[in-house]
């Protein structure tokens, strides 16, 4: 959409595009910091997160070499500072950050959607909101979805794309991450660890394991779900989900994290087992309280 106010525009990220998002790079280029022509001057959007600690180390190594920038923020995860001299645009009750790009791109800057810039909001929306199923999915969420169906893209394409590209391996680790499910004395947290090790002998990147907690939720009488990864640095993801009857952003928090009211994630130096019974503890705690 940028392009179309005739701007030179590079997209960097700091991961490789996930396989279910490969089909986007039919769409556009995307490269790596390494790979990323150099910039003197630039604007730099970071999208979905709101702060440079979270965009990974490159990206912001990336980001810190241009000597004339000014940092802007889209996003929809609440935040507990704000980064000196960067700006914000940040809107809590959206469904998704790219519901707040599309209506950034259509009521802010005037821009005429083409199916190709549709596909990719449409592609934004259903990842974030997992196919329209979270809490904060609106009537707004489903009007634009229609309009942007109206402009002709390929939406059963696009479904089986995100949600139906698994790889056997991620097959695999999700068969032995569901044999290892356990649950606090109450019966109403799940939780399951995935080693590193088992990504590594699967050929499984750490973003094909997204969603995984949420099989935890299917679980009769389970009211949060927790999933700790750990990665290639050691350092471990934990992923908390909840049905929707127990808030647990500020939990998250916390521990230098955050998300949305139900959905949250923070990574963590603490030892595996010291963390998954502190975590797991404090959680109890959480649907004890109502």
């Amino acid at each position: 959409a940028i392009k179309k106010l005739n701007k030179k525009v590079s997209i960097v990220n700091h991961d490789s595009t996930p396989g279910s998002l490969k089909f986007l790079e039919s769409y556009t280029e995307f490269f790596s910091p390494d790979k990323a022509e150099k910039a003197q001057k630039a604007l730099v959007i970071i999208v979905d997160v709101n702060d440079l600690s979270k965009i990974g180390a490159d990206a912001k190594e990336y980001i810190d070499s241009i000597p004339d920038k000014e940092v802007f923020f889209i996003s929809h995860h609440k935040t507990k500072a704000f980064e000196t001299g960067c700006a914000y645009m940040i809107s809590e009750s959206a469904s998704s950050t790219g519901e707040i790009i599309y209506n950034l791109i259509k009521d802010e800057l005037g821009i005429k959607l083409d199916t190709r810039t549709a596909e990719a909001v449409y592609t934004a929306i259903i990842s974030d909101t997992k196919s329209f199923r979270y809490s904060r999915t609106t009537s707004h969420s489903h009007r634009i979805a229609a309009e942007l169906l109206e402009l002709g893209i390929d939406a059963e394409r696009i479904q089986s794309e995100v949600f139906g590209s698994n790889s056997l391996g991620q097959l695999k680790i999700l068969g032995c991450m569901l044999q290892d499910i356990k649950t606090t004395e109450s019966g109403k947290v799940a939780y399951v660890y995935i080693p590193y090790t088992t990504l590594k002998e699967h050929d499984v990147c750490a973003a094909q394991t997204k969603g995984f907690v949420n099989h935890l939720l299917t679980i009769k009488g389970v009211e949060v779900a927790v999933l700790f990864r750990q990665d290639a640095d050691n350092k471990i993801k934990v992923s908390i989900r909840s049905k929707g009857h127990y808030p647990i952003e500020e939990f998250a928090i916390n521990f230098g994290g955050g998300g949305h009211k139900f959905a949250a994630t923070f990574y963590s130096n603490i030892k595996k087992d010291e963390l998954i019974e502190k975590i797991t503890s404090g959680l109890e705690k959480v649907v004890s309280d109502k």
